[in-house]
């Protein structure tokens, strides 16, 4: 992403991923904080999508009567519940045009990294490439299996909602984690390898590629033995080969 960005903007055919909480909590910031801005955009926001469905269905459409009651009489610019579940899906697609226009903006390009046109693999013995496969496990009669899948993925996968996958670009390897509740139209971590995508993350740290690997994952410090010289020499090596950690907020097909 450069200075030329303005020149050459983002346009999605269709997008795969999109982390709506992490895109929400970067708008906040940029723009000083949801209640000094945003509450008060929403009321506009509400409006503006009335006014659409009014013109699709005409102004004697019930739930458009409901609705510019329900505004008029939140004149805070809080919208009832009953409301905000009508309009949910129209701020969706809102918050993801807010968010694109931000990575347009040449200003954020330090903050905002893009991987364009990549493919992204899962480290060879790793938990996302056991997450990746393992719901082809369920195709197979349970009394093939020589264990309990359900409770091997539960005690392996457990709770956890990011995923790491690893990108090679700029001659070098970069880790992109992924949430799974960012995923579209019913696609997977296994889909992601199948395609050619543009990645747009945030840079959150560092780790080595053997750190991804499931024996790592489990490790703890406690477990740690004293240091021989060996280890020393291990730990060297690891500390040269760092990659950046970027959490992917949104990814797609690109013009």
């Amino acid at each position: 992403m450069g200075k030329e960005k303005n020149e050459n903007k983002t346009e999605f055919i269709k997008v795969i991923y999109f982390d709506e909480e992490a895109a929400q909590d970067y708008l906040d910031i940029f723009n000083g904080g949801r209640k000094e801005t945003v509450d008060t955009k929403t009321d506009e926001k509400v409006r503006e999508v009335v006014a659409s469905l009014e013109g699709q269905f005409g102004s004697s459409f019930n739930i458009l009567s409901y609705l510019k009651a329900a505004i008029s009489a939140n004149a805070s610019g809080k919208i009832s519940n009953d409301v905000n579940q009508i309009l949910v899906n129209s701020f969706k697609n809102t918050l993801l045009t807010d968010y694109i226009k931000v990575i347009n903006s040449s200003e954020e390009d330090n903050k905002i990294k893009k991987f364009a046109k990549s493919q992204v693999y899962a480290k060879e013995n790793s938990i996302s490439m056991y997450k990746a496969i393992s719901s082809y496990l369920n195709i197979i009669p349970p009394e093939q299996m020589p264990i309990d899948t359900q409770k091997l993925n539960e005690a392996v996968l457990g709770e956890r909602g990011y995923y790491e996958m690893l990108l090679e670009a700029e001659s070098k390897k970069f880790v992109l984690r992924f949430n799974l509740k960012g995923f579209r139209n019913n696609y997977t971590l296994a889909d992601l390898p199948k395609m050619e995508l543009s990645f747009y993350g945030v840079k959150v740290g560092t780790c080595t590629e053997k750190q991804l690997e499931v024996g790592s994952e489990f490790a703890t410090a406690a477990a740690k033995i004293e240091p021989t010289a060996a280890s020393i020499v291990d730990d060297n090596c690891e500390n040269e080969d760092k990659l950046d950690i970027y959490d992917i907020v949104l990814a797609g097909v690109e013009k």
